[in-house]
């Protein structure tokens, strides 16, 4: 099988594609994945919630996602003053959905009016001290808490304020391809049966966090209360006026 499938270049994801077999994986940070899944430089892909919902004609892979229900562990708010001080923050290019979500707690949440500057993660690391807050997320993230322990975790926030999910990511498709769904949906099977032996064989020192973030962070199915969440992601977007239109979303 010559598919090629878009995957995101985080440890996040490997749960899912660890036992995925016969595809082509072209790996990229989030906003590089949109490009080439616009591109069609790939057939399927897996996408942040936000660039799911500015495409109208875009099939959606059920029982499969990136989420949380409490704390992500790699989409963090790093602190250098009180969060009721927050004025200036620093935001991380890779992903519109977490700076998004981001924006939207930081005014509706904890009724902030910040100003806000994007950059590369690793250049956002090299200016923390110019912010009173910066986000990074993915595996920057997990490795900037050695270095600022002072942090907010935006799916325990969102998930404090909701009672809802959040999903980071999907799986997408620009058509229904039932053979897709199945290998997709048989992979995440295997690699959350073999957790510890995917655990043992990643390139990362830290296995005991490893266990944690798989095992009690991260989820990764796609249910009605996760599809809820998006819809009130959604909602929320298209409040603010970060979202043009709200566009149904089609599951397969």
């Amino acid at each position: 099988m010559d598919k090629k499938i878009g995957v995101v270049s985080y440890i996040n994801v490997i749960p899912l594609i660890s036992y995925l077999g016969n595809y082509h994986l072209v790996r990229a940070v989030p906003s590089k994945l949109c490009q080439l899944f616009d591109a069609g430089e790939v057939d399927c892909a897996i996408l942040p919630v936000y660039n799911v919902l500015t495409r109208s004609s875009i099939q959606i892979v059920d029982e499969i996602s990136i989420s949380c229900s409490g704390p992500s562990g790699s989409v963090l708010l790093f602190l250098n003053t009180d969060v009721v001080n927050v004025k200036q923050v620093g935001l991380d290019s890779s992903s519109l959905s977490s700076n998004y979500l981001l924006k939207i707690m930081l005014k509706r949440y904890y009724q902030l009016d910040c100003e806000f500057q994007t950059f590369t993660p690793d250049r956002l690391v090299q200016k923390t001290d110019q912010f009173d807050a910066y986000l990074l997320i993915g595996d920057k993230a997990i490795e900037h808490q050695q270095t600022n322990k002072n942090f907010l975790d935006l799916g325990e926030i969102w998930y404090k304020w909701t009672k809802l999910p959040f999903v980071f990511a999907v799986w997408v498709s620009r058509t229904i391809d039932a053979q897709l769904k199945a290998d997709l949906l048989k992979s995440k099977r295997s690699g959350l049966k073999n957790l510890s032996t995917i655990i043992e064989n990643v390139d990362y020192p830290d296995k005991e966090f490893l266990t944690k973030y798989y095992s009690n962070y991260l989820r990764f199915h796609l249910g009605q209360q996760e599809k809820d969440g998006i819809l009130l992601y959604q909602k929320m977007l298209y409040e603010e006026g970060l979202l043009k239109s709200i566009n149904p979303l089609h599951y397969f």
